[in-house]
């Protein structure tokens, strides 16, 4: 700890300290003890911070701004008094930035620095007043939704998107839509919207343009755009040509029919079979088998690996059954097959307001003491046209305790053929291309995950919240698979949903950051 100790010119009598304490995590706190030697009345102080934004987050307007490679002081064209929560966040290529101070106090820019006005008051004779502290952390937090826990002082559950200076939403963050597509543009600086803003594809769909002005006076425009009968998905481009720079973005659309989804039940020997087909797709699960997918068939091709119609042993599977499930990670495959599992069709509307149909199978756990309570619901759902799965859970604990950091996981198995293989990034972010089938390669990704193969056009790409979910890749000459896998924290008698999984049919590999709208999805709702 530094204690610097000065008289003040300002105000006769007056003496202030400016206390700074430095951690060995690379958290700094700063603030000042004020006192008199006589009494002192009106005693105001301004305490300056030279905080960098180049790289930043900021909490605006009850969104989350990113302000991507931005001039060093861009932070001074916003406006303060919308700042939402109390707290920056910026990086550079080895450094990360945190500022956060008292949730009562109200930052002003001024003069290239974030000053915080001390309202001090009345100083009696050796009275001491202190300030509360501010505080810049260094390399401490990895990322702005770790720094905004801490600085909140609150865990935030709900997960939310960065949104850009100059804002880009599609369809109201919808992928899906029927028929129009309409894209909002937002300026959510201290200026006017200027410049030159289309809306475009590769392949499907003739451009849209609008051009503003200054003096127009806005601060947001809006592109429309009918899509044709035969559009079944695409990557949109929104461009903006500003006045200071060029730049794009890119997201995935995908438009749904207005046919129905058609279910039907049928006997396969003994057993059940539920059967959904949204035009495109069909899925079967088997409840007597398993809770799991254990059929995705699009283009008349079987596209999941699977022991059905009995689980039997394989590679080091005891038992297998493949397809698509989720459970704890700790919870045997034996245990769960040994419960009563049922299955159904069913409707579920997401956090956008698509409604989903599909298969559901659930069971309670009974034969695992860790695990006994819980109640693990399957959903496999689907959108009409659409050539989209969505998979998910939802675990309600009646276990008489907190269901806490244990990991859910959701594996997919996928046949292999000949020629198959594996495209997706590693930690590092850089893309990686493995062929299935030669050796065993298990690494975590960084992202999605595209199983394709050299003698065909379709590929399927799983996709999931990266920040929610950590993704592993396997596959050996055996087998041919992903894990996604998410911590979860339930009370007892409480219950939430995964984040989903996306199985999207697609004939080249997506970048992630086109479908961060797709993966903003949920179903806690």
């Amino acid at each position: 700890m530094i204690e610097l100790s000065y008289e003040s010119n300002d105000f006769d009598g007056v003496s202030i300290t400016n206390v700074i304490q430095l951690s060995p995590n690379g958290i700094v706190k700063q603030h000042y003890k004020v006192c008199a030697h006589k009494e002192v009345k009106g005693l105001k102080i301004l305490q300056g911070v030279n905080h960098v934004m180049s790289n930043g987050f900021l909490p605006y307007d009850h969104q989350i701004i990113e302000m991507k490679h931005y001039e060093l002081y861009g932070i001074s064209h916003y406006n303060f008094e919308k700042l939402s929560e109390n707290w920056l966040f910026s990086t550079s290529k080895d450094t990360t930035k945190a500022l956060t101070w008292p949730k009562d106090y109200k930052p002003i820019y001024k003069d290239f620095c974030i000053n915080f006005e001390h309202n001090i008051g009345t100083v009696m004779p050796e009275d001491i007043k202190e300030t509360k502290p501010i505080m810049v952390a260094l390399n401490t937090f990895t990322n702005w939704r770790e720094f905004r826990n801490y600085a909140t002082g609150q865990k935030h559950s709900k997960y939310i998107n960065e949104v850009d200076d100059i804002e880009v939403t599609v369809n109201n963050t919808n992928p899906f839509t029927n028929h129009e597509l309409s894209v909002i543009i937002k300026e959510h600086k201290q200026h006017n919207l200027k410049g030159e803003f289309s809306l475009h594809t590769n392949e499907s769909v003739e451009q849209v343009k609008k051009k503003l002005i200054e003096e127009d006076g806005k601060k947001e425009t809006v592109l429309n755009m009918t899509l044709p009968k035969n559009f079944i998905n695409d990557v949109f481009t929104i461009s903006l040509d500003l006045p200071a720079k060029h730049t794009q973005k890119k997201q995935m659309v995908f438009k749904t029919t207005n046919q129905s989804i058609s279910t039907t039940k049928i006997k396969d020997g003994k057993q059940d079979v539920l059967i959904a087909d949204n035009g495109l797709m069909t899925i079967k699960s088997c409840p007597s088998f398993s809770p799991a997918l254990f059929s995705l068939n699009y283009k008349n091709r079987e596209w999941l690996d699977t022991s059905y119609p009995t689980p039997k042993p394989k590679s080091w599977f005891n038992p297998y059954v493949g397809g698509i499930m989720s459970s704890p990670e700790e919870l045997q495959l034996r245990t769960i097959l040994q419960e009563d599992i049922k299955g159904r069709f069913v409707t579920k509307v997401d956090s956008k307001g698509n409604e989903w149909q599909g298969i559901k199978t659930e069971f309670s756990v009974t034969g695992n003491d860790e695990f006994r309570g819980l109640i693990i619901h399957e959903y496999y759902l689907m959108l009409p046209g659409v050539p989209v799965l969505c998979h998910t859970a939802k675990v309600a604990n009646y276990s008489g305790k907190l269901f806490s950091k244990d990991y859910f996981e959701a594996a997919s198995f996928f046949t292999i053929t000949g020629d198959d293989y594996v495209i997706a990034r590693d930690k590092q972010g850089e893309k990686q291309y493995y062929k299935v089938g030669s050796q065993a390669v298990d690494f975590f990704t960084q992202g999605s995950i595209l199983f394709g193969n050299e003698n065909r056009e379709e590929h399927i790409q799983v996709v999931s919240n990266k920040f929610l979910k950590s993704n592993i890749m396997m596959i050996n000459p055996n087998d041919n698979a992903c894990y996604n896998s998410e911590p979860l924290t339930i009370p007892n008698g409480d219950s939430l949903f995964t984040a989903p999984v996306f199985y999207l049919f697609t004939e080249s590999f997506i970048e992630e950051d086109y479908m961060k709208d797709l993966v903003s999805i949920n179903f806690n709702v």
